[in-house]
């Protein structure tokens, strides 16, 4: 895994949601966990997760999604995966930041699905499309 897939959760503003809340009109939701399920937090959960994420934005373009691990800020989705490092029973963060915040339930349902082993219904679709999720 490189360093910069994560940062600190204080860090710069597009790792930090709070310092990007501070800029203005833009709201943040508190930061939500995740419990992993699956046995290992494995490239098929990450898939699943980015699967997820990218239909998310694509209902709801205005928004961003920030996923945290260990006290860090990820940066790219692709940085949670490494075998063995996240486990059953671990939590991963998220908390979602814009203007106009909607659909946070059905996302907060969605990763968890993701994180565990239904993650196979996340990964499942026609190349250069969207998951109609939202």
């Amino acid at each position: 895994m490189n360093n910069h897939d994560f940062a600190p959760a204080t860090g710069n503003g597009e790792a930090d949601p709070e310092s990007i809340a501070a800029q203005g009109a833009v709201k943040i939701t508190a930061k939500y966990a995740i419990t992993v399920s699956n046995e290992l937090f494995h490239n098929g959960n990450v898939e699943a997760w980015v699967n997820i994420v990218e239909s998310y934005k694509a209902k709801y373009p205005g928004l961003d999604v920030h996923i945290f691990f260990g006290g860090k800020a990820v940066e790219n989705i692709q940085g949670l995966f490494k075998w063995g490092m996240i486990k059953n029973s671990d939590a991963i963060l998220f908390s979602v930041s814009g203007a106009d915040i909607q659909g946070v339930a059905k996302l907060k349902r969605y990763l968890y699905e993701g994180a565990s082993r239904g993650y196979l219904a996340y990964v499942k679709k026609d190349v250069n499309k969207v998951l109609p999720l939202f």
